[in-house]
């Protein structure tokens, strides 16, 4: 477990990173410029990454990983919920998710969708009592899916202007307008 100072220099190090890639690209991103706006210095910086890449993959992988235990470990079979569980996510990890699913070398997205769809289907299993997805839902589902990323992705690029809840409650309204499409569909 990570001690409180470690943590506080880490979150100092990911705010300083931020602010840069708002401004430049990464690749024209020095580790002393990160160093100098955390007000660390370079060894400190080189204490918790190897270098700049490894700071974003780890930022990425630590947003993969909180997914993977909210979404696809979650015993919820209610989107509504899972819907909570997410824009709230988002909005206490702003910095962060900003930075990570905007970059363009991101792989946070597709992993994302595959996570999202793993639950989808799980849900949609658990609601029909049924141990197979009919092919027509999984197209829907893959629809339903990448609209649900984009509208974070827009919402997050938005600097979430937009209330949480009301997005968590947009998101709920799209689902169940899909779920009308779900079974008008047949095999």
């Amino acid at each position: 477990m990570e001690d409180k100072r470690a943590r506080k220099t880490k979150k100092a190090i990911i705010n300083a990173f931020a602010e840069l890639m708002a401004e430049k690209n990464i690749q024209d991103i020095s580790v002393k410029e990160i160093a100098e706006k955390a007000d660390i210095n370079r060894i400190t910086f080189y204490n918790h990454y190897a270098d700049i890449y490894d700071l974003f993959d780890k930022m990425q992988s630590q947003v993969l990983a909180d997914f993977d235990e909210m979404i696809a470990v979650s015993d919820s079979h209610n989107y509504e919920e899972t819907f909570e569980k997410i824009v709230k996510y988002l909005a206490e990890n702003k910095v962060v998710c900003k930075l990570t699913m905007s970059a363009e070398n991101s792989k946070l997205q597709t992993v994302l969708c595959e996570l999202f769809l793993k639950k989808y289907n799980e849900i949609s299993m658990y609601e029909d009592n049924v141990t197979e997805i009919k092919k027509s839902w999984n197209y829907l589902a893959v629809y339903n899916v990448y609209g649900t990323i984009a509208l974070l992705s827009q919402w997050i690029m938005d600097d979430m202007e937009y209330p949480a809840e009301k997005i968590r409650d947009l998101l709920t309204s799209i689902d169940n307008c899909m779920d009308n499409a779900f079974y008008a569909v047949e095999e």
